[in-house]
C-alpha cells in the first residue's frame, strides 16, 4: 500500500513547487502609487461649447461653459445622429431674430439635451426632426405670439420634467409637442400656448400640469393620459382622440373640462370642477367613476354612444347628466344641479340605478322611446320623474309605507 501512494504524495508536492515558482514578489514596488481608474473624459469624451452659434456635424458629447447668447439663425444646429448636449445650468438666449436654440434636422437620431434653459427664441426653443430624441430638464421661455417651445417630430421621443412658458397675449404657438408615434411627455408643464401639451399617436402624457392656455392638453389616437392637471385654459382642459384613455386627471376652470367627440375613449376616476361650459363633452366615450362639480352648464354632456357609471354629478348649472341618444348611465349620483339630474334628450338611452336627488326634476325624459328602471328620485324642486313621451320603463312607485310592488324594474320616488 506504501508503494500505491508514494507516487501521488510526489505529484502534489510537485504541483506546489511549480506554484512557489510562477507566484510574484510580495513585496510592492517602489514609489508612490499611481492612479488606475479612467477620467470623465476616458469615459465619455466631451467638447465643450464656449461661443454660438454652432453647427455640430459629428457625434458625440458637447456642454456649455457659460450663458450664451445669439442673434440671428439657429444657436446651434444639429446634422449628425448620437450627439448629446448638456446645457450645464447655464442659458441660451436671442438677442435679436434668432429662429431657435436647437434644430436637429432629420439625419440627428438619438439627439440628447439636458439641463438647461433656452429663452426668447421666435419659433421653438428646440426643434428636432429625427426620432428617439430626448429632452429632460430643459425651460424653455417664449415672447413671439408663433413661438413654441420643445417640438419633437420623430417617433419614439422623450420629453422629461421640462417646462415651457409663453407670455403672450393671444398665442398661436405649441409649449411641449412629441408628435411622433410612441413618443412621451412626462412630469412636465407648460403655460400660456394655443396648446400646452400635445401628443402624437400611441404617445402617453403623464404627470403633466397645464395653465393659461387655449386647449391644455390634447392627445391623438391611442393615447394615454395620466393623472395630470388642467387649469385656466380657455378651451379645453383636456381632449383626447380616438380610442384614448384618461385616468386620474383634473381639470378645472377652463372651458370644458374634458372633451371627446366620436372616439371610443374611456374617462376613468377624473375631476372636472368650476368650467366655465361643460365638465365632460362627449360622444361615443366611456366615463366611470368620475365626479363633475360645479361648472357653469352641464355636468356631463353625451351626444351619442356613451356610457356613463358611477359618477358623482352635482352642482353644475344646467343638467346633470344630458344625453342626446343611444347612451347609458347607471348607478350615477346626480345631486343639486340646477337643472334636471338626468335629461333624456333624444331617443335610445338607457337609464337605470342611478340616484336623483335635489335637482330641478330628478329625470326628465322629453324625449320618446327611452328605457329606464330602477331609479330613485326625492327632494327634486319641480318633480321626481317628468315622463312627456312614450317611454319603456318600469313603474313609479310614489305610495309611502312598506314596498309592495312586484315589479324589480320599479322606480322610486319619496
Amino acid at each position: 500500500m506504501f508503494r500505491r501512494l508514494l507516487p501521488a504524495a510526489l505529484l502534489t508536492s510537485a504541483a506546489l513547487c511549480v506554484v512557489v515558482a510562477v507566484a510574484g514578489p510580495l513585496a510592492p514596488p517602489a514609489g508612490p502609487p499611481a492612479p488606475t481608474h479612467k477620467t470623465l473624459a476616458d469615459v465619455e469624451p466631451r467638447t465643450p461649447i464656449a461661443s454660438l452659434p454652432l453647427t455640430i456635424s459629428q457625434p458625440g458629447s458637447y456642454y456649455l461653459t457659460r450663458d450664451l447668447s445669439v442673434a440671428a439663425g439657429n444657436a446651434i444646429l444639429v446634422t449628425a445622429p448620437d450627439v448629446t448636449i448638456d446645457l450645464n445650468g447655464f442659458t441660451i438666449r436671442n438677442t435679436g431674430l434668432a429662429d431657435r436654440g436647437v434644430f436637429a434636422n432629420a439625419d440627428a437620431l438619438r439627439l440628447r439635451v439636458r439641463n438647461g434653459s433656452i429663452r426668447d427664441f421666435r419659433f421653438q426653443g428646440i426643434l428636432a426632426q429625427a426620432r428617439s430624441a430626448s429632452i429632460d430638464r430643459v425651460r424653455v421661455t417664449v415672447v413671439d405670439v408663433n413661438g413654441g417651445g420643445i417640438e419633437l417630430r420623430g417617433d419614439h421621443g422623450v420629453i422629461l420634467a421640462c417646462t415651457a412658458t409663453g407670455s403672450a397675449p393671444t398665442p398661436l404657438g405649441v409649449g411641449l409637442e412629441a408628435r411622433g408615434e410612441a413618443s412621451s411627455i412626462r412630469s412636465s408643464s407648460a403655460v400660456g400656448f394655443s396648446i400646452n401639451v400635445t401628443g402624437g399617436k400611441g404617445s402617453l402624457i403623464a404627470r403633466c400640469r397645464t395653465s393659461g392656455g387655449v386647449t391644455g392638453i390634447l392627445a391623438s389616437t391611442g393615447s394615454r393620459i395620466v393623472d395630470s392637471a388642467s387649469f385656466r385654459n380657455a378651451g379645453s382642459g383636456f381632449s383626447i382622440g380616438p380610442s384614448g384613455a384618461v385616468d386620474g386627471c383634473i381639470a378645472r376652470q377652463n372651458t370644458t373640462g374634458f372633451s371627446a367627440l366620436n372616439t371610443s375613449s374611456t374617462f376613468d376616476n377624473c375631476t372636472a370642477r368650476g368650467n366655465t361650459a361643460n365638465g365632460f363633452y362627449i360622444s361615443a366615450a366611456g366615463v366611470s367613476a368620475c365626479v363633475s362639480y360645479d361648472n357653469a352648464d352641464n355636468g356631463l354632456e353625451s351626444f351619442s354612444g356613451s356610457t356613463i357609471s358611477r359618477c358623482v354629478v352635482s352642482a353644475n348649472g344646467s343638467y346633470g347628466i344630458r344625453l342626446a341618444g343611444f347612451s347609458t348611465a347607471t348607478f350615477n349620483l346626480c345631486d343639486g344641479n340646477v337643472g334636471d339630474g338626468i335629461a333624456l334628450l333624444g331617443a335610445g338611452n338607457r337609464v337605470h340605478d342611478n340616484t336623483l336627488t335635489d335637482n330641478r326634476y330628478g329625470l326628465d325624459a322629453s324625449a320618446s322611446n327611452n328605457l329606464f328602471s330602477r331609479n330613485v328620485a326625492s327632494g327634486n324642486t319641480t318633480g321626481q320623474f317628468f315622463v312627456g313621451q312614450p317611454q319603456t320603463n318600469g313603474p313609479v312607485v310614489t305610495a309611502a309605507g312598506s314596498i309592495t310592488t312586484p315589479s324589480p324594474f320599479a322606480n322610486f320616488q319619496y
